[in-house]
C-alpha cells in the first residue's frame, strides 16, 4: 500500500495546505464527511480541523451506483444555495454540507461526501419487514412509510418493493419485532396494520392511524404505540429487545427523530 504522502499543499476540499498526523485523533469530525476518525488523519494546522486519508483523496467526479445515469462533480455549496431549485441536501441522508457537495446538474441529485464514501444498499431483504427484497428509489416523491405511516422523511429517498406497491423509510427496515419499554408493564409487539381505530400512542398521546405499522400489547388491547416513537426510545437507550440487549444511541438521532413527528 503506497504511504500517505507527509503534506497535502491544494487539497481539493480546503483552502489551507495540510500535514498527515499519524496519531489517532479521538472523538474529532472529518471536515469532509462529518463521520468520526478512528486512525490516522490529514490536519489543517490554522483552521484545527481534520480528514479522513480518504476524504482529503475524493474525486472530483465520481460514479455514484445509485445514480448510474450521470457522474456526480464536485460543486460548492453556495453555488446551489444560489439556484432556487437546486437540491441542496443529500438525498439519501438528509445532510447539507457547509462547503461542498456531490451534485448532477442534469438530474438535481446531490450526495453528500459520506454517502458518496459508503452508499447505501441499492436492495435490502428483510423478511420481518417484507416478504420481498425492497429496492432502491433514487428519485424524491412524495410518500407514506407503510411501516411508520409518516409522509416522507425530510424528502430522502424511499426503498420499494413495486410488486406489492410497498414502500418505506430506510430507518424502518428491520425494526425489532418484540420489545420491552420502561413505560408500560408488558411486552409490545409490531404490527404491519393495527386494524384499529380511535387508540392513541401511549408516549405522545396522538392517535395512532389504522392503516399503518404499530406496537400493541396483546395483553392490554387499548395499548398502541407509534414506530417512530419506539425509534426514539430506542435509540435513546429506553428499549431492550426480547432477549435483554439494551440499545442505545446518541441524543443527536433522537433529535432527529422527534423533527419528523
Amino acid at each position: 500500500m503506497k504511504p500517505s504522502p507527509p503534506a497535502i499543499e491544494q487539497p481539493m476540499y480546503h483552502d489551507h495546505s495540510l500535514v498527515f498526523l499519524k496519531k489517532q485523533q479521538v472523538h474529532v469530525p472529518c471536515e469532509a464527511c462529518k463521520k468520526s476518525i478512528g486512525g490516522p488523519s490529514y490536519s489543517c494546522l490554522e483552521c484545527h480541523v481534520y480528514f479522513h486519508l480518504d476524504c482529503v483523496h475524493l474525486s472530483k467526479e465520481v460514479n455514484h451506483p445509485c445514480h448510474p445515469s450521470h457522474p456526480l462533480k464536485v460543486v460548492a455549496s453556495e453555488s446551489l444555495a444560489d439556484n432556487q431549485d437546486a437540491e441542496k441536501s443529500c438525498c439519501f441522508c438528509g445532510v447539507q454540507q457547509e462547503k461542498m457537495m456531490y451534485h448532477c446538474s442534469i438530474c438535481n441529485f446531490t450526495v453528500c461526501f459520506g454517502c458518496t464514501k459508503k452508499p447505501p444498499p441499492l436492495a435490502i431483504e428483510d423478511a420481518k419487514t417484507h416478504k420481498h427484497p425492497l429496492r432502491i428509489f433514487s428519485n424524491k416523491i412524495t410518500f407514506t412509510c407503510n411501516i411508520c405511516g409518516i409522509k416522507g422523511y425530510k424528502d430522502m429517498i424511499p426503498y420499494i418493493c413495486f410488486a406489492c406497491n410497498f414502500i418505506v423509510h430506510r430507518k424502518c427496515i428491520g425494526l425489532p419485532q418484540i420489545i420491552n419499554i420502561n413505560r408500560h408493564d408488558h411486552r409490545i409487539s409490531f404490527t404491519h396494520h393495527l386494524g384499529r381505530r380511535g387508540t392513541k400512542c401511549g408516549v405522545c398521546r396522538r392517535y395512532v392511524s389504522q392503516y399503518y405499522g404499530a406496537y400493541f400489547c396483546s395483553v392490554c388491547p387499548d395499548y398502541t404505540q407509534f414506530t417512530h416513537g419506539v425509534h426514539v426510545i430506542i435509540m435513546y437507550g429506553m428499549v431492550s429487545n426480547w432477549k435483554g440487549y439494551l440499545k442505545r444511541a446518541k441524543i443527536l438521532l433522537l433529535l432527529r427523530w422527534w423533527d419528523i413527528t
